[in-house]
């Protein structure tokens, strides 16, 4: 008798579980459409292969980057632009996996804003597991124009 109580117990607590989980803010029932997550707007986006870049005037623009931390990525902006003509507005890193599990990889967002017409630079870096060697070290001039 005690072995089928417990048997009968344990069967209750997964049904229950599983109702409970159908009614978890958050998920799906079968057959329900979830909408994908959207990543935040950055505005008109370029790479670190676009050694040049045009925008207009009053254009936020941003140059994204694969960037894994848990690899040795470090990315930062090593030489800024010229503020009379491109503010920077820091970055903005979005995983690629909606639960950020360890390991994952994702994008970094460098920001900025076009403020006035005229021609300035920038660089980033990626210092590569510490830049141990000079092979880890990775240089990206970017040439912008605002017009």
């Amino acid at each position: 008798m005690r072995r089928v109580t417990g048997c009968a117990a344990v069967a209750a607590l997964i049904l229950l579980g599983s109702a409970c989980a159908a009614e978890r803010p958050g998920t799906a029932s079968p057959g329900t459409t979830v909408p994908e997550a959207t990543e935040p707007e950055h505005g008109t986006e370029f790479s670190v292969e676009d050694t040049h870049i045009e925008v207009a005037r009053g254009e936020s623009f941003t140059i994204a980057v694969t960037d894994n931390a848990s690899v040795g990525d470090k990315w930062t902006l090593s030489e800024e632009p010229d503020a009379a003509v491109v503010t920077t507005n820091g970055d903005d890193y979005v995983p690629d996996s909606a639960d950020n599990r360890e390991g994952d990889g994702g994008t970094r967002y460098f920001l900025f804003d076009a403020t006035a017409a005229g021609t300035t630079s920038l660089a980033l870096f990626n210092c590569f597991q510490g830049c141990h060697q000079p092979k880890d070290e990775r240089r990206y001039p970017i040439q912008i124009e605002v017009g």
